[in-house]
């Protein structure tokens, strides 16, 4: 009888050791996953921030055109349709921009989420 309590004992001991291990290696697993998250979200704002400055650029040198486009015009040195072709290329270009500064947003917002998320753990 006294062996068989201490193999149930032992038994009872290794089963609590190996849950706290469990325990353990999940709450790595989810700091390590976090982190990664983490790690992602702040790739992707970095990446997105190129995209919007170059996307900046593109729209600055668009307004431009067709705004030489229309003095053109207005001198008749050009066709209504270069006007209205540099113009819808100016719109694409701030349409372009506004998506990618929209898309910056949403990950910050998400980074913001995240944050709260960490703190209140």
């Amino acid at each position: 009888s006294d062996l068989l309590d201490w193999e149930t004992k032992g038994g009872v001991k290794n089963a609590a050791q190996q849950d706290a291990l469990a325990a353990r290696l999940t709450k790595e697993r989810k700091i390590i996953e976090s982190e990664t998250a983490w790690a992602e979200i702040q790739r992707a704002h970095g990446e997105l921030t190129k995209q919007i400055q170059a996307a900046a650029k593109i729209s600055q040198i668009q307004t431009a055109k067709a705004e030489a486009e229309r003095v053109k015009l207005s001198r008749g040195r050009t066709l209504t349709s270069q006007v209205i072709m540099a113009e819808q290329d100016a719109a694409e270009a701030e349409l372009t921009l506004t998506k990618l500064k929209v898309a910056q947003r949403k990950l910050e917002t998400q980074g913001r989420l995240f944050i709260n998320l960490e703190e209140g753990t």
